[in-house]
C-alpha cells in the first residue's frame, strides 16, 4: 500500500513538473507590432552611439527601439526565418534584425541598399575588441513600426 501511495504521487509530481515546463517552453512571444518603442532613433545616432558609447549601447538591451531612416545591408531568408543586416555608411558597426515570424512578409520587397525603419527588441550588444569588424547590436522580433 506505501508503494501505491509513494508511486501515485511520484506520477502526479511528475505530471505537475511536465505542465510547468510545457507551459514555459511553449510561453507565446509577444507582439511588438503594437507595443510603443522605449526608443525612436535615427541609423545615424544608433551607429555612432554602437561605435563609441558601449555603456549606453549596453543599456539597450530588453529595450524596444524603433530604428529610423536604416540602410539595409544584406537580406537572408531561411526557410521560416529572415534576417536583415543593416549599417551605416560612416560606421563598421551593424545592426542584425531577426525578423518575427509573423511579419516574413512585410519584409518580402526589400533589398539591399533600401532605407526601412524597424522596431524590434535589442537581445545583445557585443563589442568587437579584436578583429576590428566593429561592435553588432542585436534585435528580436523585429517588425515594421
Amino acid at each position: 500500500m506505501k508503494k501505491i501511495k509513494l508511486l501515485g504521487l511520484f506520477i502526479l509530481s511528475a505530471i505537475v513538473i511536465a505542465s510547468i515546463v510545457y507551459s514555459i517552453v511553449n510561453k507565446e512571444v509577444d507582439d511588438l507590432s503594437s507595443k510603443s518603442p522605449d526608443i525612436t532613433i535615427s541609423m545615424t545616432k544608433l551607429a555612432k552611439m554602437i561605435d563609441i558609447d558601449s555603456i549606453a549601447s549596453k543599456a539597450l538591451v530588453d529595450k524596444i527601439i524603433l530604428i529610423q531612416d536604416a540602410q539595409v545591408k544584406s537580406i537572408e531568408h531561411d526557410h521560416n526565418s529572415t534576417v536583415i543586416e543593416l549599417n551605416h555608411s560612416e560606421s563598421s558597426s551593424s545592426i542584425i534584425c531577426q525578423i518575427d515570424s509573423r511579419y516574413i512578409d512585410d519584409f518580402a520587397k526589400n533589398k539591399a541598399n533600401d532605407l526601412i525603419s524597424i522596431k524590434g527588441r535589442v537581445s545583445a550588444f557585443t563589442i568587437d575588441t579584436d578583429l576590428g569588424l566593429g561592435n553588432q547590436l542585436e534585435l528580436t522580433y523585429c517588425t515594421k513600426p
